[in-house]
């Protein structure tokens, strides 16, 4: 009578671990990034991006890790929704990782979109740090920012136009009152 207790005890144990080991392998596993591809270009002969060594068009999901090709004269924008979304440029080749970042071999990718920055090994091997609406060349060391605008200005040129307004009302100001006396009391 012992030995089935300890017959049902061994197989119990042996359930419950498999159970655990099977389910906790499902939950714990981390989630691929998935993303929409969108192709676009002026590129007649070609109307596909390579992913993963196949021609990929508008509408395929891509998964990381995958590595994207772009062909002259064609873009990819690939959308991960609350991710982020990147861009890559022509002549483009780009192995996409877990966090939007990847490597950069060629060409340049930009990041329209991301709720932080984007770390990409350029052709040199240096990571660089991108945020959103900066581009990362394949060449350079380090990333570009498009200039901000605001109604189609740079913070530059509105400083010099305040600066160039508030200067002109002080002058003004100056002449039109046409007081010549001086400001300094009289001892």
């Amino acid at each position: 009578m012992n030995i089935k207790r300890w017959v049902k005890i061994s197989i119990t144990t042996a359930v419950v671990t498999a159970v655990f080991a099977t389910t906790s392998m499902t939950v714990l596993a981390s989630p691929a990034l998935a993303g929409e591809l969108t192709v676009s270009g002026t590129n007649a002969d070609a109307k596909a991006v390579l992913v993963n060594g196949d021609s990929a068009t508008t509408g395929r999901t891509v998964l990381a890790p995958s590595t994207i090709v772009t062909p002259d004269g064609l873009t990819a924008v690939v959308n991960f929704g609350k991710a982020g979304k990147i861009s890559l440029a022509p002549n483009s080749t780009y192995v996409l990782t877990n966090d939007l970042g990847g490597d950069l071999s060629a060409g340049s990718v930009t990041v329209i979109n991301a709720p932080e920055s984007v770390n990409i090994k350029n052709s040199a091997g240096e990571i660089v740090k991108v945020n959103a609406g900066e581009t990362a060349d394949a060449a350079a060391s380090a990333s570009k920012r498009a200039p901000r605008r605001y109604a189609g200005l740079t913070w530059w040129e509105i400083t010099a136009i305040v600066t160039a307004v508030t200067v002109t009302a002080v002058v003004v100001a100056v002449v039109v009152s046409g007081d010549d006396t001086p400001t300094s009391p009289v001892r």
